[in-house]
């Protein structure tokens, strides 16, 4: 019971550790506005009677009337909110009081800090990561956008405003628009030559046969190319919530990464043992499963292509 009670500074004390910058002052006034409701004497039998002491959920209330007061809500607005009388909530306060586009702002500002907003550009590299048809490109920016307008405005609408949008631009506008997705996609290329996880490890292993590299320096270079390999996995997680992704070349991908990193753990034992047979027969595992990954994951997107030109053809 003691527990579910602060005093005034105990209260004070640990909205600070919260990072709401708080007085007495200013509590003292939320406490007079109605917004926190006001201390009590003796709420516990043990408690001391001189001091007054605030329910434990004021700490929440303060942290919510701190929010509602950044996004630019009044005091009484915020103790209707806080209130909830009547049912209302932030729709229900009308036109008058409520700014769609604060709405919408903090509604992209909390995805854009999200997951969603990395799965959609991981999903919009792997498909064209293989290509450079300027069809696929477009195709695969407006999944981009309709994936983060999604949360905003809802996917049936993002997918129409989307289309309508990239419909309704001129060529050259067209042109100057895909500029950046093009960057993204060249960026990548450009990474993945210099880093592919397979040419790191065909170096790596060519150094550590030919005695230029010692074992544990061999281990420890391994965690790069576990590192370039990620990308491929986070490209395979990218099918998982795509709406056009298959469920037979989903599993393949998965058992391509498994292989790869079977490949990885052989090497890395035939390196501690100094077995030049196994470092090799470990490199063509890795290999095999890298090449296979690369090949589903190019089906996956000519999978998507035929989809969304609706011909409704599934690959076998």
């Amino acid at each position: 019971m003691a527990r579910d009670y602060l005093s005034q500074d105990e209260l004070l004390e640990q909205a600070r550790e919260l990072g709401l910058d708080l007085t007495e002052r200013t509590l003292k006034f939320y406490t007079a506005r109605g917004l926190v409701p006001r201390p009590e004497k003796k709420p516990y039998p043990a408690a001391d009677g001189r001091v007054a002491y605030f329910h434990r959920d004021a700490l929440r209330r303060l942290r919510r009337i701190e929010q509602l007061k950044a996004q630019g809500f009044k005091l009484e607005q915020i103790r209707k909110l806080l209130e909830q009388k009547g049912g209302e909530t932030l729709r229900s306060l009308g036109p008058a009081e409520e700014d769609w586009r604060r709405q919408v702002a903090f509604r992209y500002l909390h995805q854009q800090a999200g997951e969603e907003s990395r799965r959609a550009r991981v999903e919009f590299l792997a498909s064209v990561l293989g290509t450079d048809q300027e069809e696929t490109l477009q195709r695969a920016a407006r999944r981009y956008l309709t994936r983060l307008l999604t949360p905003l405005i809802g996917e049936t609408e993002a997918t129409r405003y989307v289309e309508e949008y990239f419909l309704g631009l001129p060529p050259r506008e067209l042109n100057r628009r895909m500029e950046l997705f093009r960057h993204w996609r060249d960026e990548e290329k450009k990474k993945d030559r210099q880093t592919s996880p397979l040419e790191l490890l065909r170096r790596m292993t060519s150094d550590f046969l030919l005695g230029l590299v010692q074992a544990p320096a061999f281990g420890g270079e391994l965690a790069r190319v576990r590192e370039r390999l990620s990308i491929r996995r986070q490209a395979v997680a990218a099918l998982t919530g795509a709406p056009w992704h298959e469920p037979v070349l989903l599993s393949m991908a998965l058992d391509s990464l498994e292989q790869a990193d079977r490949g990885l753990e052989a090497l890395e034992q035939a390196s501690l043992e100094k077995d030049s047979k196994n470092v090799g027969a470990g490199l063509e595992i890795f290999q095999r499963a890298t090449d296979q990954l690369s090949l589903i994951l190019t089906l996956a997107r000519d999978h998507a292509t035929l989809l969304e030109r609706g011909q409704g053809l599934y690959l076998p």
